[in-house]
């Protein structure tokens, strides 16, 4: 029996996202909840769990995100399949979770005359196991919950970020769920450049050390008018393979970078910095080139196969997760991520142990208006994984 479905990347509010409105409908909406109520079989599924890039508020702007992400929840709700919506924002909608947490513990206080006493970025680990009510260790988001329709089977959204065991089962495998987008260099630069310095990170420290850099990135950009306009004008310009612009501003953070303490004097943490930053701004202007297309310079995990980035995967569980899902009990698990926009299962060895990892995504539109590729993952009652594809 089917216990969750997953999915991600729908980049709502982007006019390729496959599940994108227009006039108020959608051609594969419908379908998709068909398939999953065929799925179900009579039988309610526990969670719909979406891992991230639900809306698109890098490149669209509230007007076109927020309708198109109540159109789609609405759907969901209506439909009736869902015990409950469960949400873990990615990097183009890493805001929410900003807003969500400042909403729940700086505002909520403030509004109560109290003095809040909350860091602004915090992350969540949610142990979502048999026989224990864990509905309490989510964040509830009521923005979210505004978009859900009123009367409803479901009126809430939990939320966590950026990780989330799930162990349907007590004596079966367990599934680690994350969005996939701080597997890359280019989320965790500066993380990795203070590390060089206190040592050990931890992963509660790669939300708190690189939001603000996110936040620039993936929301102020994007939703910044004049700014914005700067920025696409430049990635114009890189486009038509002018990249003077570019060189310019990564040769001025470098040397900025250096005059912060005389030179920087290690090679190899020098190049480290500059490869990242070289990565970042070519992320950042091709995000901006009709609206998400891809550079040829960009250097992304974006439509890269689960064996090319697997190096990443393995890295990211060895060092910062092994040690939570082992803490719990669990020594068999898969993992479920988005964020490269290319669906594939494989297997890869973490700590020298084979672990089954599985990529949901591929819900864009191509330029013949095609998917070609999407695709969901079912968890089933015994923790069993599948990955199935939606045409």
């Amino acid at each position: 029996m089917i216990q969750a479905i997953a999915i991600s990347d729908l980049h709502l509010g982007e006019d390729n996202s496959a599940l994108q409105p227009r006039d108020n409908s959608n051609p594969h909406l419908p379908r998709l909840l068909q398939t999953w109520r065929a799925l179900a079989a009579g039988r309610k599924i526990g969670a719909l769990i979406i891992l991230g890039d639900l809306m698109d508020l890098s490149l669209a702007y509230y007007s076109e995100a927020v309708p198109a992400c109540k159109f789609f929840l609405q759907g969901i709700v209506a439909a009736d399949l869902f015990d409950r919506i469960i949400y873990l924002p990615g990097n183009h909608d890493h805001h929410i979770w900003h807003y969500i947490i400042e909403q729940q513990f700086v505002f909520s206080k403030l509004n109560s005359r109290l003095v809040p006493d909350y860091p602004r970025t915090k992350s969540l680990w949610v142990e979502d196991r048999p026989d224990e009510d864990q509905d309490s260790a989510f964040v509830k988001s009521s923005f979210l919950n505004q978009l859900l329709p009123p009367g409803g089977s479901i009126r809430q959204v939990y939320v966590t970020y950026p990780n989330y065991l799930f162990q349907p089962n007590p004596s079966g495998p367990a599934v680690v769920l994350t969005h996939g987008h701080f597997f890359e260099r280019e989320w965790t630069i500066i993380s990795d450049l203070i590390g060089y310095v206190i040592g050990n990170i931890t992963v509660d420290d790669l939300e708190t050390f690189n939001a603000p850099l996110t936040e620039f990135l993936w929301y102020n950009l994007g939703q910044s008018e004049r700014l914005s306009r700067v920025v696409e004008e430049i990635y114009q310009n890189a486009e038509q393979g002018r990249f003077e612009y570019l060189d310019n501003i990564i040769h001025l953070v470098m040397q900025a970078i250096d005059a912060m303490d005389g030179k920087i004097k290690d090679g190899y943490i020098r190049d480290h910095i500059e490869e990242a930053i070289e990565a970042l701004i070519k992320k950042v202007l091709h995000a901006y080139l009709k609206r998400g297309a891809e550079s040829t310079r960009a250097s992304s995990m974006r439509n890269k196969p689960i064996g090319e980035i697997s190096a990443k995967v393995r890295t990211y569980f060895e060092n910062y997760l092994e040690a939570k899902i082992f803490n719990v009990g669990c020594r068999d698990y898969s993992i479920v991520f988005g964020h490269t926009h290319l669906p594939g299962r494989e297997k890869i060895k973490i700590n020298q142990k084979e672990v089954e990892v599985f990529n949901t995504g591929g819900w864009l539109l191509d330029e013949n208006n095609q998917m070609p590729g999407a695709a969901y993952v079912t968890i089933q009652d015994n923790g069993q994984v599948g990955l199935n594809y939606f045409r």
